[in-house]
């Protein structure tokens, strides 16, 4: 297994397709598919304790309807790409208090801490100053993030120079926090204690996250997934599913059904799945006795979303 081999989470994907089976395929794939992960997790998980995060997205318009939030979606899925367990996503409106107070919460509770939204140019862009009170401090303007602001309007927009308070207000930040600087971009990172202060606008979070994501990768650590794709409604698994998840307490096993009819797409795709798995002879297994797909994903510190098998981590 490797020296530090590790099975930190092996949520199970079991979507329903197509038309139903029995349900002996499924007590049977629980035999088959299980028997061989305990003694993995079990030796590796009693003495592991997972980093965790949390995310909280500022603003009354995602409140009121006005704007859909999809930076918890992304922060979600690369915590589980780095190794790290996102344990909350809160989303609260723009008030000091509101800010600092969840914000000192979640810091006091997690490992890591980020924020999506409320550091523009307006009235109610108050997230800056709303995390300075929860840890106490002051904000000052950032020099460096200035002068990068003054070199983009030089460039972009040279009409609103010079820079006026509003805009300089988009400088002024916690005292004693870093600034992490994003290649192509003024708008910087900012890190104070174990919070991370992000725009609210998808592209700037989503570039600036993926720019300095090494910030939150624990190195040590890899999740796994494995999917299973079934003919079974739930109705039918969650007997199995529940004695699976009692006897297996370290992994965390979901049932996400499907309620549609395959259009010829889908069978496609299933039937080239099913041929892939055919010549992974670890697979095989599973698929003869299962009947429909059963894939393997690793994901990690090394990228999300990657294929392949059980990896050791050594």
């Amino acid at each position: 297994m490797g020296k530090q081999a590790r099975l930190c989470q092996m949520p199970i994907w079991l979507a329903r397709r197509f038309n139903h089976h029995s349900i002996s395929c499924f007590h049977s794939l629980e035999t088959r598919f299980f028997s061989h992960l305990k003694p993995v997790f079990f030796s590796t998980m009693a003495t592991r304790k997972l980093k965790t995060a949390a995310a909280v997205i500022i603003g009354d318009e995602v409140l009121k309807g006005k704007i859909q939030d999809t930076n918890s979606h992304l922060f979600a899925k690369l915590m589980y790409s780095c190794g790290v367990e996102l344990k909350r996503i809160e989303t609260i409106g723009d008030t000091f208090d509101e800010i600092s107070s969840t914000v000192k919460r979640l810091s006091d509770t997690h490992d890591y801490v980020v924020t999506s939204g409320g550091i523009g140019p307006t009235h109610d862009d108050i997230t800056y100053e709303g995390i300075a009170r929860a840890f106490g401090v002051g904000v000052e303007h950032h020099q460096p993030t200035l002068r990068l602001m003054e070199e983009f309007y030089k460039v972009k927009n040279p009409s609103a120079l010079p820079m006026n308070e509003a805009r300089k207000r988009m400088a002024l930040i916690p005292i004693g926090s870093k600034c992490l600087v994003t290649e192509g971009l003024w708008v910087p990172l900012v890190n104070i204690k174990n919070v991370y202060i992000l725009p609210g606008v998808p592209h700037l979070f989503e570039k600036m996250l993926r720019a300095h994501v090494a910030e939150f990768v624990d190195p040590s650590v890899t999740f796994y997934r494995r999917f299973v794709y079934t003919l079974l409604p739930e109705g039918d698994l969650a007997a199995a599913l529940t004695k699976i998840a009692a006897e297996t307490p370290a992994v965390a096993i979901g049932s996400y059904p499907r309620i549609l009819t395959a259009t010829l797409a889908e069978k496609s795709a299933l039937h080239l799945i099913e041929k892939s798995i055919e010549n992974r002879p670890e697979f095989r297994h599973n698929v003869s006795t299962f009947g429909t797909v059963c894939v393997s994903v690793g994901g990690g510190g090394g990228g999300e979303g990657k294929r392949g098998g059980m990896k050791k981590k050594k």
